[in-house]
């Protein structure tokens, strides 16, 4: 049965209809379209986790699905479509399918996991400039894992480096994490020392005000006036927010 997309629906209402035979077949297609390691067997929740996965698709990949669904007989040609797409997207370097390659390799929903490759990825998204690939690897490296599906050895200074790298482009996660380590001092032991006055700083940017309350009783009035003055420089001269 063709499968009709709307107009911003995209790929979410073909996933929906999806029998538990034709998304087994959409899973063996995207390994064999993807050209990794030959089909595996896939348990019925993997089955499901790969279409939702395919729910947080980059914006980039819409217009080929708009195109795609013309013409397709059935859900699994668009599916495949997308999954092929993303890589040659991120081979020409695009940052948000490198990102979203580096997921699907991560995760293992709708090719084989593959955590060395899903790595390389997120990690030449990074350096493309994305913020949510620079804030993931950051809290990974930072706490050896990203706490979804991400595992990295713990490299603390290299996670704050990422992690600032994101706040910088106004990633609201990132400066929290930033805060959170700042402020908290638990990461002291890895060689980032408690910064009061950088904690407060994020939670003045984020609008935290709870936050910069508890900070201030333990910070002298410079010190207050100075994470002041650093988070007015900061919203003066870059973005609110980021991808």
């Amino acid at each position: 049965m063709k499968v009709g997309l709307g107009s911003g629906m995209y790929i979410n209402t073909a996933i929906v209809a999806m029998t538990r035979t034709v998304r087994l077949a959409v899973l063996i297609g995207m390994v064999v379209l993807a050209s990794r390691v030959p089909a595996q067997s896939f348990s019925e929740e993997d089955e499901y986790l790969c279409a939702e996965s395919l729910m947080v698709m980059p914006p980039v990949l819409a217009p080929l699905v708009r195109e795609v669904s013309k013409t397709a007989q059935d859900t699994s040609t668009v599916i495949k479509a997308v999954v092929k797409r993303t890589f040659e997207l991120a081979q020409e370097g695009d940052s948000d399918a490198q990102a979203f390659a580096g997921y699907l390799l991560a995760t293992g929903y709708c090719l084989p996991r593959d955590m060395p490759h899903a790595i390389e990825w997120f990690t030449r998204a990074a350096e493309n400039g994305n913020a949510k690939a620079q804030h993931r690897l950051g809290i990974a490296y930072l706490t050896g894992t990203d706490g979804m599906f991400l595992s990295l050895p713990k490299d603390p200074p290299k996670g704050l480096r990422w992690l600032n790298s994101a706040a910088e482009q106004g990633n609201r996660d990132s400066q929290w994490a930033l805060a959170q380590a700042f402020g908290t001092g638990h990461h002291q032991d890895d060689g980032i020392p408690q910064d009061l006055v950088r904690a407060y700083m994020w939670y003045t940017i984020l609008g935290i005000d709870r936050e910069t309350e508890k900070l201030a009783q333990n910070m002298t009035a410079l010190q207050v006036a100075d994470a002041r003055r650093l988070a007015d420089d900061w919203t003066q001269k870059r973005p609110q927010r980021t991808r």
